[in-house]
């Protein structure tokens, strides 16, 4: 690297990106005698920022771009305008040169000034120039969820008066001046390596003005500017402008306010990945892959993330919503807006997560029979039109003294099999609410609990209700922990939170039914299960309703990585009316889902707010396992999943 320092003024020179020098003819530029000269000139200019603007992010601040040399005969009208304002001699040779900006006027028009500032000249741009439309040509379309103000904002922030043309006027007489001089330093000041962008001398013209000359070793050739405060040391530049090299060297202009600057250059035209962004402004300015045009592998490239969706290309899924940003894009959703991954545009009961899994359309309703459906199915459809004060509790009498209990035919689930579910058992504690403690039958003779809330002890009594309100009771005989439940709980955490009960004889299933498991392969059948809602029984028998967020989620709790099945409070407006948070007392109540109108056990309660347990699915083997240590005959159920359609495709 190396540094030159003029005033306060620091310029580096980095070089990059290699490329066979070919030496060019110089061409004599054109000759402007009069303004209608340089006013067409200005106007081919602009024209052809068409290839050129994209290069430019959106946002607030302008950018140079440099477009080389004009002559003027010294009897014409521009030869005039040279009086108005300095020159800047560029190797001996007087040049001026000339600031053209755009208004974003309603009238647009371009402000012609010299070196002091000082407007000379104005033109109008063009009527038929259609702003909106040249954006949407090198930007894309705006993103469908902007509201008007935001669509407003980014048409500014990409409008062609960002760009502050630079032109170079030169007299006529003097351009043969301009070339010997370049032959003289390509001769006696070549750069170390020839094949590289380098600068190679700074001019401060002034406090707030600086010239840089670069040498390029090919012309004409497009190289980028890049500025900055301070020398980044890891970070990032900032985009300066672009100079047209029209010959082998050749100069660019700013301003400086700072007391310091640091200045970078590379080719503009190197796109290794062909992604619309030089490989310069990936590396120097945004930090992507040169290499890659979709950086994060979210189906956007980056210039569609940069230039157009705003969304970041260093991050697959801006909004953490577990869809990838461009499946968002082109399923028409807002890749900042976690909140619609939990739609369903078509009314497929899938949610637009789901369809992402399945790569559906969310815009167009699924034909296939899916469980994520059956399963929103079996909820939404059952509390559509209830009231849910009327329609939570599971029963409407409760006499566990008088052994009388009354299903509520007004429940949401009235239309399911709960029977699985105990109500009631003989254990009681110092409060009296041990009674309420719930157990869940896992087999004819299998009952399961929550470890840290199991003083259920042996010889208690278990009460079943069948579905005509029939009571079944049974003795505990015996029950086993999971071995790797801490003996110290609470002072550890209570987990794996399973105790398992073997009951003195078997249910008659007939009457009582007992809860099934998912199979090893739910997840080709319903994901993580993200968003199905859940039924969730409370100490209460109330029938509550949560979303859940994962149905075996490694979660870093006090120390322990703990598997677990948690659950959310609903997206959904209907079944947040049926959601309460969960409480101490409910511990070792059970959450399930409802597939293909069977109830699946997920977990049991060990931790509150939405509701969180040891996962069922996640510890199937283990739970056999003290089924068959307890003896019983018996093992877990997995219900069948193959009538639905598979997520796999």
């Amino acid at each position: 690297m190396n540094e030159l320092y003029c005033n306060y003024l620091k310029w580096v020179c980095l070089t990059m990106f290699v490329a066979v020098r070919s030496v060019i003819a110089l061409e004599s530029p054109a000759l402007l005698d009069s303004w209608s000269d340089l006013d067409v000139a200005v106007e081919e200019v602009f024209d052809g920022l068409t290839n050129e603007a994209s290069l430019f992010p959106p946002g607030d601040s302008s950018y140079d771009s440099s477009v080389g040399y004009y002559r003027f005969s010294s009897d014409g009208e521009i030869s005039a305008a040279t009086n108005l304002f300095q020159y800047s001699p560029r190797l001996g040779v007087p040049v001026w040169t000339v600031r053209i900006i755009e208004t974003q006027a309603v009238e647009r028009v371009w402000l012609y000034s010299g070196s002091d500032g000082d407007v000379f000249r104005t033109n109008s741009v063009s009527a038929l120039f259609d702003q909106d439309a040249w954006v949407n040509d090198l930007y894309g379309t705006t993103p469908g969820w902007l509201d008007s103000a935001g669509e407003s904002l980014w048409y500014k922030q990409r409008d062609r008066s960002r760009i502050v043309v630079t032109l170079a006027l030169v007299a006529s007489n003097d351009w043969p001046l301009i070339e010997d001089a370049w032959d003289q330093a390509i001769t006696n000041y070549p750069p170390a390596d020839t094949n590289c962008v380098a600068f190679m001398e700074i001019d401060r013209a002034d406090h707030n003005l600086v010239s840089l000359q670069l040498y390029a070793p090919t012309n004409p050739m497009p190289i980028e500017i890049y500025s900055s405060d301070t020398l980044p040391t890891g970070g990032l530049w900032s985009v300066a402008g672009v100079l047209h090299v029209a010959a082998p060297f050749d100069y660019w202009q700013t301003s400086v306010e700072a007391g310091s600057a640091f200045f970078n250059a590379t080719r503009a035209d190197v796109d290794s990945d062909g992604d619309g962004i030089p490989d310069g402004r990936e590396m120097l300015v945004f930090g992507t892959d040169s290499g890659l045009a979709d950086s994060d592998d979210d189906g956007l490239t980056d210039k569609a993330e940069l230039y157009q969706f705003e969304t970041d290309p260093h991050n697959a899924d801006s909004d953490a919503d577990s869809i990838p940003d461009g499946w968002e894009v082109s399923g028409e959703m807002n890749p900042f807006d976690a909140s619609d991954a939990a739609l369903d545009p078509d009314n497929d009961k899938l949610y637009n997560l789901h369809e992402y899994w399945i790569d559906s359309d969310p815009q167009i309703a699924e034909t296939n029979s899916y469980a994520i459906a059956d399963a929103m199915q079996a909820v939404d459809n059952n509390i559509t039109g209830l009231v849910p004060a009327a329609s939570l509790n599971i029963f409407t009498t409760q006499d566990h003294s008088a052994t009388n209990y009354l299903r509520n035919t007004n429940c949401w689930t009235a239309t399911y099999d709960l029977t699985c579910c105990s109500p009631w058992n003989s254990y009681s504690d110092a409060s009296g609410t041990g009674k309420n403690r719930a157990g869940t039958l896992i087999s004819p003779r299998h009952v399961l609990l929550a470890a840290h809330y199991d003083q259920i002890t042996t010889n208690d009594t278990l009460r079943f209700v069948d579905l005509n309100n029939n009571v079944v009771e049974r003795r505990l005989i015996a029950t086993k922990r999971h071995p790797d439940f801490p003996l110290d709980y609470p002072d550890s955490p209570a987990y794996p939170d399973f105790t398992v009960g073997l009951l003195e004889s078997d249910l008659p299933t007939n009457l009582i039914s007992f809860a099934k498991v998912l199979p090893d392969d739910y997840h080709d059948y319903i994901g993580s299960g993200r968003f199905l809602p859940a039924l969730c029984l409370d100490q209460q028998e109330k029938a509550l309703i949560a979303d859940l967020v994962d149905i075996a989620e490694t979660n870093l709790i006090e120390g322990v990585d703990q598997i677990l099945t948690v659950f959310d409070y609903p997206a959904d407006t209907n079944r947040l009316n049926y959601s309460e948070e969960i409480i101490n007392g409910d511990s070792g109540n059970p959450a399930f889902l409802i597939l293909n109108q069977q109830l699946v056990l997920l977990s049991v309660w060990t931790y509150g707010d939405a509701g969180a347990g040891t996962s069922v699915t996640a510890f199937k083997d283990d739970l056999n396992q003290l089924m068959t240590d307890l003896g019983g005959g018996y093992q877990l159920t997995e219900i069948d999943l193959s009538k639905f359609s598979s997520l796999v495709r």
